[in-house]
């Protein structure tokens, strides 16, 4: 993992000073320079990690930066020759305020500092990503193969509308036909109830995105209205979960 730096600074020899003090650590490259604020681009570019940045420069000073990037900013670093500057920098949640000039064993604890968090940035940023993955394959769109007498038939979830026990055979309601197929509603239950569907009856297995609004009736039960023009009852043993589970959607 290498992290790439900016510098700005409108001296020179901050440039030099700082690319020799960074040159021992392999996985830190300075990849730009500027002299000034207003040579930087709109916007940080997303491979960007980390500026250091002085305060102190022509025409617009480093914390002017902070109005030039409205979207995501990088780690900053200030650098300067001034100490009076160091509340606004954290005020404006610098990672870290260094004097010039650089005192090393300073700089090393910094760059010590910011590959941790770097590291800990990528993990996190990467959990999110894997995350996101996670949920969309588990709502992802399934075929099932479902036997029936006359051959076996493949059918997308998102079709189905509900799934109801009927003895010992299954009836899988589609928005074009019903299947008859032996075999219980606790074997699609398994396989379902992690794709949008929620049990609403020891005989009813539902597709949630069919589902148009919920009635409360006596004795705890309650009416399931369905898109379609169904009405299927639900009873109090799987009544709440299935409230929990339209709260979240």
């Amino acid at each position: 993992m290498t992290f790439k730096c900016w510098i700005v600074d409108d001296e020179k020899a901050a440039h030099k000073g700082l690319s020799l003090a960074i040159k021992p650590f392999k996985d830190f490259t300075i990849s730009k320079n500027y002299y000034a604020i207003d040579q930087l681009p709109d916007e940080a570019p997303d491979d960007l990690d980390i500026v250091f940045l002085d305060i102190e420069m022509p025409r617009s000073d480093g914390f002017t930066l902070f109005e030039r990037w409205q979207g995501r900013i990088p780690l900053i670093v200030f650098i300067t020759a001034y100490s009076q500057h160091a509340l606004r920098a954290f005020d404006n949640h610098a990672f870290d305020y260094l004097l010039k000039p650089i005192e090393m064993r300073r700089f090393n604890c910094l760059i010590e500092r910011l590959r941790r968090r770097l590291k800990e940035q990528a993990f996190f940023d990467h959990k999110k990503d894997l995350d996101k993955l996670i949920n969309e394959l588990d709502s992802a769109t399934l075929l099932l193969s479902i036997p029936t007498d006359e051959g076996l038939h493949q059918v997308s979830t998102d079709s189905i509308i509900y799934i109801q026990a009927v003895g010992d055979f299954v009836a899988v309601k589609t928005k074009d036909n019903e299947l008859i197929t032996r075999s219980t509603l606790k074997s699609f239950t398994l396989k379902l109830c992690k794709n949008s569907f929620v049990q609403i009856h020891r005989s009813f297995l539902v597709n949630t995105i069919t589902i148009k609004h919920l009635v409360n009736t006596n004795f705890g039960d309650a009416k399931l209205y369905l898109k379609n023009g169904d009405k299927l009852k639900v009873s109090r043993r799987y009544k709440k979960e299935l409230i929990n589970v339209l709260k979240k959607n």
